[in-house]
């Protein structure tokens, strides 16, 4: 019975170093109550992935923009006796649990232990309480037995019409990304400016050297772009003029400073500032559209839905739907 329960204390912890491998440092090893080498090492390597993800947290100048990205979301519907009814595809890609494996069990079978109690008393008190929403600090058990906490938020809807003593729980994962995903940040210009959008890429290991002073620009230039995103996108090299540098000082330096090009920045920061205005105004979407640099709505509702996965008229009926329980 030993030899079983090392092996697969082992495995739990091949998981947990090869999720560190692959840049994910959320996840924990399930501790237990042995006494020996095995459990002292899991121990290590646990305060090892805290210890990383505790420095990672701190670097505030290292590609601030991109450093942490919102990768996907674990949505779960739970019926009134508390069973999974429905699933999103970020529990696969974060639990590695099928969908045939959750479907109809009971919703706490999914946690470790020490959350057990943390998950009744705050379901309880959305229930029976004045409030029906809460955030939940829970502690998942993976399918390969590794630990995985996140910050969950739930919802409970005592007599809504399709969601009747239904309840909501969801949570975002937030991991390590090296580069920004070209296929969220791809920007449609090449038209537009002549093909001239194209970064040349560095030779193989070569690293940009920034100075203070090449920060600085590229500071001021990042502040600038911020402050005009209703504008046309402009031109690099007028650009890099405007602000005193050259066009391959620009290009280069605000990849190595930010983990993404000029133009990527751009679109970046309008989606962004699209979502938050679709999330806490009722200005229209065509106007919101403009006033961030898209010169047409459906423009942003494509950009939109590549990018959050919905569209900003899905965000805005949900935003409204969710203030109304708030209120």
């Amino acid at each position: 019975m030993d030899k079983l329960e090392n092996s697969h204390r082992l495995e739990n912890l091949y998981q947990q170093l090869f999720a560190m491998l692959n840049g994910d440092y959320f996840q924990q090893i399930e501790r237990t109550n042995s006494k020996d080498h095995l459990e002292a090492l899991s121990v290590l390597v646990n305060m090892i992935t805290e210890q990383i993800r505790g420095s990672i947290m701190r670097l505030g100048f290292s590609r601030p923009f991109y450093s942490y990205t919102v990768v996907t979301q674990m949505l779960f519907f739970l019926d009134r006796s508390r069973n999974i009814i429905k699933m999103n595809n970020g529990v696969k890609k974060l639990l590695h649990y099928e969908e045939n494996d959750i479907l109809g069990l009971t919703f706490k079978k999914l946690l470790y232990t020490d959350s057990h109690k943390v998950w009744d008393q705050g379901v309880k008190g959305i229930i029976s309480g004045p409030e029906r929403e809460t955030t939940l600090q829970l502690s998942f058990l993976t399918n390969y037995g590794l630990l995985f906490p996140a910050q969950c938020k739930v919802l409970y809807f005592p007599d809504e019409q399709y969601l009747n003593q239904k309840i909501i729980v969801t949570s975002i994962k937030v991991s390590l990304q090296r580069e920004a995903p070209e296929d969220i940040l791809n920007l449609d210009l090449q038209k537009t400016h002549g093909g001239r959008t194209q970064i040349p890429k560095n030779k193989k290991g070569h690293k940009y050297i920034l100075n203070t002073l090449d920060i600085e620009m590229i500071h001021s230039i990042k502040k600038y772009i911020v402050a005009h995103l209703n504008e046309s996108i402009p031109d690099i090299l007028d650009l890099a003029h405007t602000m005193g540098t050259n066009e391959y000082k620009l290009k280069n330096g605000f990849k190595e400073l930010y983990g993404m090009t000029v133009f990527q920045f751009i679109k970046d920061q309008r989606l962004r500032k699209a979502h938050t205005l679709i999330q806490n105004t009722n200005k229209k979407i065509g106007y919101i559209a403009r006033s961030v640099g898209f010169k047409q709505g459906n423009h942003l509702a494509r950009e939109f839905k590549k990018r959050y996965g919905y569209t900003p008229t899905e965000l805005r009926l949900l935003s409204s739907h969710l203030n109304y329980y708030y209120i």
